[in-house]
């Protein structure tokens, strides 16, 4: 849940994350709350999965983390997983994230997202404050994620040749399945467009490729270039 007075983050007023039984859709029924560190408020990378480890096997909810406006100096950052195989009572399992521009503490995160390859899972998230807004973590061992790759479009110059008008070149959310038998990350990248990046080692992320948008933009008139703004994809079938 989003902080509904995120400047007020000092006095504790802050979001988290409901756990809700929803077997009787009619009648849904909440297990738990756990609310966010102080100066943080998750946002739109809330990300449940099932983990099959020989160091963890259980369902887990991954979160991004942002920070609230007044509390640079405290605001947690990076991403955290939480151990939900019992929904009733969430226990965290790790956290992590890039210090880059704060020093001890994580840069902000909009967006988290994690996937399990069979011997081995990872997390990919947003990092606000950096040009290399794609950061990589190995959740092998979920207590203890490491990070393994900062990567983004400055590496995919391909990617760069038709910016939207705005020319805001930073992702926004992405996501990242196994598409015909290869693993694939799908990158909302805003003005850039929808980028697609080989995520077999996600050690060495390639790039794939990427969507322009349409020279004359269907519902913005007159700007000169396409609106973009490529916000969230989903592939329709992941076979």
């Amino acid at each position: 849940g989003w902080a509904p007075m995120c400047d007020d983050a000092r006095v504790g007023v802050r979001g988290g994350f409901w756990s809700i039984d929803i077997r009787n859709p009619a009648a849904p029924r909440q297990l738990a709350f756990v609310q966010s560190p102080p100066g943080t408020y998750l946002t739109e990378g809330m990300h449940a999965m099932r983990l099959t480890l020989p160091s963890f096997t259980g369902d887990v909810l991954i979160v991004s983390q942002e920070i609230c406006g007044d509390a640079e100096d405290v605001g947690r950052g990076g991403f955290a997983i939480y151990d939900v195989t019992n929904p009733a009572t969430p226990t965290l399992l790790g956290t992590s994230g890039d210090t880059g521009v704060r020093g001890p503490l994580w840069n902000s995160s909009h967006s988290a997202f994690g996937w399990d390859t069979g011997p081995n899972a990872y997390v990919a998230i947003v990092d606000n404050q950096e040009a290399e807004d794609i950061d990589i973590f190995d959740i092998t061992d979920p207590r203890n994620p490491r990070l393994i790759k900062e990567t983004g479009v400055d590496e995919w110059p391909q990617a760069q040749d038709n910016l939207a008008f705005g020319s805001e070149a930073f992702v926004h959310d992405l996501i990242t399945r196994r598409v015909e038998g290869r693993w694939e990350m799908l990158a909302s990248y805003w003005d850039v467009g929808y980028v697609r990046v080989d995520m077999t080692d996600p050690a060495n992320p390639r790039y794939i490729s990427d969507h322009d948008f349409l020279a004359n933009d269907p519902l913005v008139a007159n700007v000169g270039k396409p609106e973009g703004n490529a916000h969230e994809a989903e592939w329709d079938r992941c076979p």
